[in-house]
């Protein structure tokens, strides 16, 4: 775990308990957030390499703490991610569930390599909203 900070989406004068946002190896952020969905955010322009999908695995581990949260993971603008770590991703101890988000093609294949790279052991689907991805998300939410 390399630095703590509010997480972007709840700073400012209106925030209440904005959550921890740890960044691992690699700069993947991390952080739980209300109602217990966890949050993981790959680098815009970033190579994710199997170290940095392992560093980001061991932080949320830790901060799950023996839970399955529902997970969203934002691939927005990564530019690749490697078969290790589409590996690490698709077989995490904390997940209950992926809503993998993205914003374009790069995004989108991506994501296909993610939901083609074996079964998954929880629901995975795509998502180019973030508000429906949540949505669904909460769907798969248990109190923690």
């Amino acid at each position: 775990m390399l630095a703590e900070e509010p997480a972007a989406s709840q700073q400012g004068e209106d925030a209440t308990e904005a959550p921890a946002v740890f960044t691992s190896d690699g700069g993947i952020k991390v952080w739980i957030e209300a109602p217990g969905i966890l949050r993981v955010k790959l680098p815009h322009n970033a190579v994710i390499a199997g170290r940095h999908a392992e560093s980001a695995a061991d932080l949320i581990r830790t901060l799950a703490d023996g839970h399955r949260y529902p997970t969203l993971l934002d691939l927005s603008g990564v530019l690749s991610v490697s078969r290790k770590a589409r590996n690490v991703y698709g077989h995490p101890q904390a997940v209950a569930a992926y809503a993998l988000l993205g914003n374009g093609p790069v995004d989108r294949v991506l994501a296909h390599f993610f939901l083609g790279a074996g079964p998954l052991e929880m629901p995975v689907q795509y998502f180019v909203c973030e508000a429906e991805a949540l949505a669904w998300l909460g769907t798969h939410a248990e109190n923690h």
